[in-house]
């Protein structure tokens, strides 16, 4: 007996929204200068801190970048914090503009009757900026990393998101372009997992592993999602 799906649950970057690597490496060297920091060092100290951004650890940019600053023996310039802060957001705030096709797919599935959910794995200020945007209003419930402290294929974070939305795994479609093995998390947590990988290949994503090596169903646009809810 098939299963109504009762819930869609979106990745954000590289799903909803572009990948979030075009314009890293310039945005990255705007950073830098905006510091004062040689721009490979400060490269490798961003990477560095990456893990404790994701999960919350460190709260927020500006503290990120205070710690960056103090462990190069520099004294934290709050003027200068505050532009590399400014950089850092405006780059992020762009690449969270929606695919052309988002908007109608999530009207069509609320159309529906059908419950939307976002899970993602990010640094502290996108929960933020995710309110400023157009996709916001959508969602009924969201799950980000830093706010729960935990990471993509954390079974916890799937099972937050599903307690949020009133609904089992099984009545769970889970949408995202296989970064931090997402795909086989929501699987193994009994989800339908679905990887969308357009045609063209998109801007390659060094953490999409699975885009890869994924057996599973898989669309290349998000319209395509909506077969599987009919």
């Amino acid at each position: 007996m098939r299963v109504r799906h009762e819930a869609v649950i979106f990745d954000l970057f590289g799903t909803l929204v572009q990948s979030f690597w075009e314009g890293h490496d310039d945005h990255l060297s705007d950073m830098a200068s905006a510091l004062g920091i040689p721009r490979e060092d400060f490269a490798r100290a961003w990477t560095e801190t990456c893990r404790e951004r994701l999960i919350g650890a460190i709260p927020s940019i500006a503290e990120n970048l205070r710690r960056i600053m103090t462990g190069m023996g520099m004294v934290p310039d709050e003027a200068r914090i505050a532009e590399a802060e400014r950089i850092r957001e405006d780059f992020v705030r762009g690449r969270l503009a929606p695919r052309p096709d988002a908007i109608r797919v999530l009207d069509e599935i609320r159309a529906m009757g059908i419950k939307l959910g976002l899970m993602s794995d990010c640094s502290p200020e996108v929960p933020r900026l995710w309110e400023e945007t157009s996709l916001f209003g959508f969602f009924d419930a969201a799950a980000f990393s830093p706010l729960l402290g935990i990471r993509k294929p954390d079974p916890r974070m799937y099972e937050a998101l599903c307690e949020a939305l009133g609904v089992r795994p099984a009545q769970c479609v889970y949408v995202g372009d296989g970064g931090n093995n997402e795909l086989s998390g929501a699987e193994r947590f009994g989800m339908t997992a679905i990887l969308v990988q357009p045609e063209d290949g998109g801007n390659p994503d060094p953490y999409t592993t699975e885009a890869r090596t994924w057996q599973g169903p898989m669309i290349t646009e998000l319209q395509d999602v909506l077969r599987f809810l009919e």
